[in-house]
């Protein structure tokens, strides 16, 4: 069980599960590629890979989701920012609302004086790793979890679901 310290002495308890979706996701992309990658990888895929993989890290997730929609430091026009958000999806990290909802999460436990060793640098690369690509950190009182959640106006945008959903 993990422990955080939410504000004025109020506790908010969670714990670390194992997401069998995501370590099979990850297992899955894996064995795929081991299996598959010989037979089809060459130079010119690798380097069709790379760029791809750098303008949609670096202009979709970086740029258009974690910037732009997760901190709003620039604007954009509706069209643009649905552009952004559906390149920063293609990197496969996850939906817009997850990834800002998630996002808004660690933010809000990481600006306290002690958060959830999930939310937390204090146990190393390996363990950080394995916590966020195999497992999700559920809070016991849903309650009280923070924060209130992804702004409405992505949250209701019909685009932003089924980017997400999808």
């Amino acid at each position: 069980v993990v422990v955080g310290v939410a504000g004025a002495g109020v506790v908010v308890p969670g714990e670390i599960r194992w997401s069998p979706a995501k370590t099979g996701w990850l297992v899955l992309n894996l064995g795929l590629w081991l299996a598959l990658g010989p037979l089809f990888v060459d130079a010119p895929a690798l380097i069709v890979w790379a760029l791809s993989s750098a303008f949609c890290l670096c202009v979709g997730h970086s740029v258009g989701l974690h910037r732009g929609l997760i901190h709003g430091a620039f604007k954009a026009s509706p069209n643009l920012e649905r552009l952004l958000a559906y390149v920063a999806a293609l990197c496969g990290l996850g939906g817009p609302l997850g990834l800002m909802e998630v996002h808004y999460l660690r933010d809000t436990w990481q600006s306290r004086r002690v958060a959830p060793a999930f939310y937390s640098y204090h146990h190393g690369v390996l363990r950080d790793f394995w916590w966020v690509l195999c497992n999700d950190h559920v809070a016991v009182d849903d309650a009280r979890r923070l924060p209130p959640g992804v702004p409405s106006r992505f949250a209701d945008d019909p685009f932003y679901r089924l980017l997400d959903a999808t």
